[in-house]
């Protein structure tokens, strides 16, 4: 029998490979044999993202979390998967979570911009997303939103 973490890189890479059913399989798995087990929620989260049950990647998510996920990855995640959902106060407070956690992550601060935009902050999304971009100078997403937002000005 393999151990959690031998598990868990199988899982990673049934999930890279966009084999999803076979990833979460293992996830679940894991979760039976470790129910705490964050890396396997926060990852089971991920997959239900990728195949379009957002309420239940919220959960699994908020689960990671629960047990000790104290890191900026499962916020920014939980922040990605509320602002799909139309929950963007929620999703902005979880981005920046996950700046606190983790300052040097390019993704949250781009996409608390995202959010601050959808609720007219403009001025707050565009250090957001300048933020990313100095992060992250080849951040694609991000330079093509400054683009576009500098071009409608």
């Amino acid at each position: 029998m393999a151990t959690i973490a031998e598990a868990i890189a199988t899982a990673i890479g049934h999930h890279e490979a966009g084999r999803l059913p076979e990833a979460e399989q293992i996830y679940r798995q894991v979760l039976a044999m470790d129910p705490g087990n964050v890396a396997a929620w926060h990852l089971l989260g991920r997959v239900a993202q990728q195949v379009g049950q957002g309420q239940t990647a919220i959960e699994c998510v908020q689960r990671a979390i629960a047990c000790g996920a104290n890191d900026g990855e499962a916020y920014s995640d939980l922040g990605a998967m509320l602002r799909s959902q139309g929950r963007v106060p929620e999703a902005i407070a979880s981005f920046r979570q996950a700046i606190e956690l983790k300052p040097g992550l390019a993704d949250a601060h781009f996409n608390l911009g995202l959010a601050l935009q959808a609720q007219e902050s403009i001025d707050e999304a565009l250090v957001s997303i300048r933020r990313a971009v100095a992060l992250q100078p080849d951040f694609a997403e991000a330079l093509r939103w400054l683009a576009d937002y500098h071009k409608e000005q």
